[in-house]
């Protein structure tokens, strides 16, 4: 998952323009079982943020946010994070990995747009598909193709 904060404060900390990436696996086949056994994953955040955007990013990142998905955070680091976003299309790249991905069209060209999610902080969700994503750090190693993936906007 790749966070971008266009518009936020936190107890009066600004957070708008800070990247977040979460990376794992999310290996169950249900909604029910994603959220009872989540994955285990690493989050990173991007390194141009201020001490005072990473006391509240420190807690925020892995109660908040990771908490929902990652049942085991077994990393937060900070580092660059870039991100090329066209009309639609959205290519990340952090230093142990990369993902591209596109969103998936209609007959009529529009987007393909997902009801009724069981995450209720994202909105907008659009389908998409990931070309490639891989990462590896912390002993492991991600590689994959041509997957499927969501484009969405949150709101906390």
């Amino acid at each position: 998952m790749v966070f971008r904060n266009t518009d936020g404060i936190d107890d009066g900390v600004n957070l708008s323009g800070v990247a977040i990436v979460y990376i794992g696996d999310l290996p169950h086949a249900t909604s029910a079982e994603v959220h009872e056994k989540g994955s285990e994953g690493a989050i990173y955040i991007s390194d141009d943020t201020t001490p005072e955007q990473r006391e509240i990013l420190n807690e925020l990142t892995i109660g908040a946010i990771g908490g929902v998905l990652m049942k085991k955070v077994i990393g937060t680091k900070y580092v660059k994070v870039d991100i090329e976003e066209g009309i639609d299309i959205l290519h990340v790249k952090i230093p142990s990995g990369e993902m591209k991905m596109c969103l998936t069209k209609s007959n009529d060209g529009n987007p393909v747009r997902i009801e009724n999610s069981t995450l209720p902080f994202l909105t907008n969700i659009k389908a998409a598909h990931a070309s490639f994503w891989y990462w590896f750090d912390y002993d492991r190693r991600y590689d994959y193709k041509n997957r499927c993936a969501t484009w969405a906007y949150f709101v906390m």
